[in-house]
């Protein structure tokens, strides 16, 4: 074997095994840059999901709202339709409630909050309907009587407590959740990046080799 044919076969061996590093760069980078964009799309989904724990909880305070507006609406007016918003709370609120609790089912301590917050929305509205009642069937008086205990107020502060750290909670989860997306979106970039330097500084590489291997070729072929 002359030395020219040995040169081309070391040459050519070199290229052969440039073009395979090559495509297990690119295989080995579309694989990182699929784990990267994978795990943000998660961590995406966790924000979003922490969303809307506040926003059900949100609804929750707002449908006991909505009842006592109903409730108050009646008392002063004796009205069947004041207590619309009292009627239509009700649902919204088991629904929030329930929302809530599928929504927190891998968080024990959410889990042990709600535990404590339905008896006191249950004795919520216990309270609100025993006015009601009392306004229609003893007077305004009577239903006024059962407000001025404050035994209502004393629920709700108690519904507004637990809905309180209920939150503080999720906000806390929302604020890492959004540092890991925001982390996320960075290393999704600098391995695409990365690995986009190395293909094409493989490429480069190659077609280096290619263009002296053309020269040398050139040059004995004459």
């Amino acid at each position: 074997m002359n030395i020219f044919s040995f040169f081309i076969k070391t040459v050519g061996r070199k290229i052969s095994i440039g073009y395979v590093i090559a495509v297990v760069l690119t295989v080995t980078i579309g694989s990182i840059s699929y784990s990267s964009i994978n795990s943000l799309n998660q961590t995406s989904e966790w924000v979003d999901h922490t969303h809307i724990v506040l926003a059900e909880l949100e609804k929750i305070t707002s449908g006991l709202k909505d009842a006592e507006t109903g409730q108050r609406g009646f008392l002063i007016t004796n009205l069947d339709n004041y207590l619309e918003p009292y009627n239509n709370a009700g649902t919204a609120v088991d629904a929030a409630v329930a929302e809530v609790r599928q929504l927190t089912s891998d968080n024990p301590v959410q889990q042990g909050r709600l535990d404590d917050l339905e008896p006191l929305i249950q004795a919520k509205f216990d309270e609100l309907q025993e006015t009601i009642d009392l306004r229609r069937d003893a007077g305004f008086d009577a239903a006024l009587a059962v407000v001025l205990t404050d035994k209502g107020k004393a629920v709700m502060d108690n519904i507004r407590a637990l809905i309180g750290e209920m939150s503080s909670e999720e906000a806390d989860l929302l604020v890492i959740r959004d540092a890991d997306a925001i982390a996320g979106v960075a290393n999704a970039a600098q391995s695409t990046a990365g690995g986009a330097a190395e293909t094409q500084k493989s490429a480069g590489d190659l077609a280096r080799m290619e263009g002296d291997l053309q020269q040398v070729v050139s040059q004995f072929s004459y």
